[in-house]
């Protein structure tokens, strides 16, 4: 059976154009508020040993081979989400981006 772009068309058919992506607008303010929580849920995250079994655990219960790797990538993408959100938010509001984290020079981002 031919894979539906190797069928043959019938008639007079004209290939469908692919849809637009659709896009909505956002005010930078949320998406700075969206950032501040993002980099919260990060800092609890990291917080302490308790958090992150339970994070692992909560891994292992959904059947994830590696529940402690997946726990800490987990982690990892919330932090390079909350930057990516923040530079964003700040590129829009023609502000410098503030350091990932509080020990660290934002200039070398």
């Amino acid at each position: 059976m031919p894979f539906a772009s190797q069928a043959p068309m019938t008639g007079t058919e004209e290939p469908e154009e692919p849809a637009e992506p659709e896009t909505f607008a956002l005010p930078a303010s949320s998406l700075s508020h969206l950032a501040d929580l993002l980099g919260e849920l990060d800092a609890f995250l990291r917080s302490g040993h308790p958090v992150g079994g339970q994070l692992t655990n909560f891994m292992r219960r959904r059947g994830h081979p590696h529940p402690g790797l997946a726990a800490c990538n987990l982690i990892d993408d919330l932090c390079f989400t909350a930057f990516s959100y923040r530079r964003l938010a700040d590129n829009l509001l023609a502000q410098p981006t503030a350091a990932l984290f509080a020990d660290e020079d934002p200039s070398n981002s």
